[in-house]
């Protein structure tokens, strides 16, 4: 079976902070020299398009953020923009669409069990499962 040249990430990632911090630990783990430097490319990767969905996030915010009647934005008192009560249920709707969707790595496949463990013990890695399964998006675990 020929792997795919692309790992789709779901786009929820990149508002979970549980989600980054797994993906963190994964950066911190003790893996072969090639395959931490593919993990790192791939975190390089996944930071733009973090960045680029972020933008359209605040976009989104922008588009449905309440205006005073001058015209002004209205924001919260932590600064967040405060969305138009008669415009939620659409910023909801655009919201949902946005995390619900998927961003294509292109130029990657998915990393191997082998890629991870290489020729080392594989006891270093007891107690790693939750990584595994928190990011399985990014694993080929077989079949």
């Amino acid at each position: 079976m020929k792997k795919s040249k692309f790992i789709k990430v779901p786009n929820i990632f990149f508002a979970s902070v549980d989600l980054k911090m797994k993906f963190r630990e994964l950066l911190n783990m003790d893996v072969p020299i090639d395959t931490q430097l593919k993990i790192f490319r791939i975190s390089k990767k996944m930071r733009e398009e973090g960045e680029t969905l972020d933008e359209c996030r605040k976009n989104l915010f922008k588009k449905y953020q309440e205006k005073t009647e001058a015209g002004e934005p209205v924001t919260l008192e932590n600064g967040t923009p405060k969305v138009d009560p008669e415009k939620e249920k659409e910023f909801v709707k655009d919201m949902e669409e946005l995390y619900e969707g998927e961003t294509e790595l292109k130029g990657f496949s998915k990393i191997t069990i082998a890629e991870i463990i290489g020729k080392r013990d594989r006891e270093k890695f007891t107690g790693k499962a939750s990584i595994f399964t928190s990011l399985e998006w990014l694993f080929d675990l077989g079949d």
